[in-house]
């Protein structure tokens, strides 16, 4: 029995009428094969390791007396310990992060940009780190594109076409080179300046991350501290972008 079958019959059990217990479940698995219906060792870890995947992906929760008792002495991991030393809004807290995000951008609050990191989170939750880091980078070229509209319209109508020329170039670091340029060249209060060109950049290596100098998609490694990082330094660039925007 492959893990793919074997998936298939845990679905049916929990469909079927039989008690939902796990000794339930794993005889229904059981019954499923010829005489004497028992499972190997093999087939039995398997099993166990469905299970288990389920419940990372929130399809099933562990209940009863037990977890209590389990969960008594959890205690921070090593990954845990580097998630509370960034002492930001984690993106293990889905909706507060988003909440956060929301806030930052203040009353022009981008419905799409909120969606993208929410599936970059969603994805992070089910480590799907590529994914994350994937949607987070599409997120974070969702900003720039606003950037760019706003920054457009600061000019005259007789100046957009050519400005919206240089800003939409098929490569995709001389468009932001040109839109960078173009930024530099208005009158920016010192303290946003200092933190702009730091969260201006740092956006722009989020998308990197998964498009080359040409924007097409490449092939994104990653692992999870990275794509925590990306995360967590994510509401920081979109807070700046979205002063600057302001300031347009």
């Amino acid at each position: 029995m492959n893990e793919q079958e074997n998936r298939k019959h845990v679905f049916a059990a929990y469909g079927s009428s039989l008690g939902k217990s796990y000794g339930d479940i794993r005889t229904y698995v059981a019954t499923r094969k010829a005489p004497p219906y028992k499972l190997s060792s093999a087939e039995n870890k398997l099993f166990r390791d469905v299970m288990w995947d389920l419940a990372m992906q929130g399809v099933i929760a562990p209940w009863g007396p037990e977890i209590d008792t389990l969960l008594h002495g959890a205690r921070l991991t090593e990954y845990g310990h580097e998630c509370i030393a960034h002492e930001q809004v984690l993106p293990h807290d889905i909706d507060g992060y988003l909440t956060n995000l929301r806030d930052l951008m203040g009353d022009e609050a981008d419905e799409m940009l909120l969606q993208y990191a929410e599936e970059a989170l969603e994805c992070f939750h089910r480590n799907n780190l590529r994914a994350a880091v994937v949607l987070l980078g599409v997120a974070a070229e969702r900003s720039l594109e606003l950037l760019k509209g706003t920054y457009l319209q600061t000019l005259d109508e007789k100046a957009r076409p050519k400005a919206l020329s240089k800003l939409n170039d098929r490569s995709l670091r001389k468009r932001f080179e040109s839109l960078w340029k173009r930024i530099e060249e208005a009158k920016i209060p010192d303290e946003l300046q200092d933190k702009l060109e730091g969260d201006f950049w740092g956006a722009f290596q989020l998308i990197r991350r998964s498009r080359n100098e040409a924007g097409h998609f490449t092939p994104v490694e990653t692992d999870k501290l990275t794509a925590l990082a990306c995360l967590a330094s994510f509401p920081g660039y979109i807070r700046t972008l979205f002063q600057l925007a302001e300031h347009l």
